[in-house]
């Protein structure tokens, strides 16, 4: 029985590497989603508050226009927080999303991702908005021809200018998110 279970899991193991091969090569396209758990600690005149938890949704499409390095574009970040108190915050962002991805040989891709684009933010009757940018790395994994599993940490600086204000207003916001997404070789 161990010998049948080692046969099977080579198996496996060897179809997920073949077909990893398609991924992350010059005129691969992909497109997902991710969901995200995110928390958020203000920090106002030197003192700390409590923290606000979001559930977030993420868009992506991305073309690699080489080998490893795709051109990514995040055309809907949309989340809604509901605080203790007060109104509900929604926020949308566009983003641009050059990445590169580590092709290791196997269904393992590890990437890094730059984040730059615009937000707007309201509460009530106040609107913001401004420019974001930030950093995002993780884990691709390939599963079967097309699909791929990604997990990652993102960092991002959001900026909201109001009109009358010198300083930044904005939010440095840290996220653990995974999602789903598939790949096609329009290259062939």
């Amino acid at each position: 029985m161990k010998k049948v279970t080692v046969l099977l899991c080579m198996f496996f193991i060897s179809i997920s590497l073949i077909e990893a091969q398609n991924f992350a090569k010059k005129g691969c396209f992909e497109v997902g989603g991710s969901i995200g758990f995110t928390s958020n600690t203000p920090v106002i005149g030197g003192d700390t508050k409590d923290a606000t938890t979001t559930f977030s949704f993420s868009s992506f499409t991305g073309y690699f226009i080489t080998d490893g390095f795709e051109i990514g574009f995040a055309p809907l970040n949309y989340s809604v927080t509901s605080p203790p108190e007060g109104d509900n915050t929604t926020q949308l962002t566009v983003l641009l999303a050059p990445a590169y991805n580590f092709d290791m040989k196997t269904n393992i891709y590890p990437f890094i991702e730059g984040l730059v684009g615009y937000t707007s933010i309201s509460s009530g009757d106040v609107t913001l908005d401004g420019i974001s940018y930030g950093v995002r790395g993780g884990i691709k994994i390939v599963l079967g021809k097309n699909a791929l599993v990604n997990a990652g940490v993102q960092y991002m600086n959001y900026t909201y200018k109001p009109e009358d204000a010198d300083e930044r207003t904005g939010t440095n916001q840290l996220m653990i998110n995974a999602g789903l997404a598939v790949y096609f070789d329009l290259g062939k």
